[in-house]
């Protein structure tokens, strides 16, 4: 009785030590990193809902939207710890603002009214630089792009724009297995 009380006690010992340094096991990789920011959106052509400048509420929507929109091609496309830093420069949302009767304004639509984002963009893998760069991005075919109900949001346009470019862009960032 004696002597299984001191394996009991030698085994959850060893069990604590082992769990507390790590060497039980390995920390999980570090998952990619998308960092998407607004630099000096006060000067942006045309990002927000109304004539006036965009609210921080306005500006943060529009980064949370674009920034969720990349999310999952990241996750699936970076190794695990690769850095992606993207810098919004300048946006001009699709479509145009129009008053209507009641005073308020309505973003209109049309052929020559199409999203455009400048960016800048690096992605570090190991602390060293594997891709950077600053784009243009237009899409003025973007009334014929079928959007899946899921992107119904007010910023789908430049979302898909977006998108496109990653998978243009970064997508094979992932060196094959």
């Amino acid at each position: 009785m004696i002597q299984t009380l001191h394996r009991t006690v030698a085994f959850v010992a060893t069990a604590f030590v082992l769990a507390t340094t790590g060497a039980a096991r390995a920390a999980p990789p570090e998952a990619p990193q998308l960092s998407l920011r607004l630099v000096a959106p006060e000067r942006f052509s045309d990002a927000g809902h109304g004539r006036r400048q965009p609210g921080a509420d306005e500006l943060e929507a529009l980064r949370q939207a674009l920034e969720q929109a990349l999310q999952p091609l990241v996750q699936r496309s970076l190794q695990p710890g690769d850095q992606l830093t993207l810098e919004l420069l300048d946006v001009d949302l699709a479509g145009e603002l129009q008053p209507t009767r009641t005073g308020r304004e309505l973003r209109v639509l049309r052929g020559a009214t199409w999203p455009r984002l400048q960016l800048r963009y690096s992605l570090l893998r190991g602390g060293s630089v594997q891709a950077q760069g600053e784009q243009q991005l237009s899409d003025l075919a973007y009334l014929d792009r079928r959007l899946a109900a899921a992107d119904a949001s007010r910023y789908a346009f430049e979302a898909a724009l977006l998108r496109d470019w990653y998978q243009r862009t970064l997508q094979d960032a992932r060196p094959p297995l």
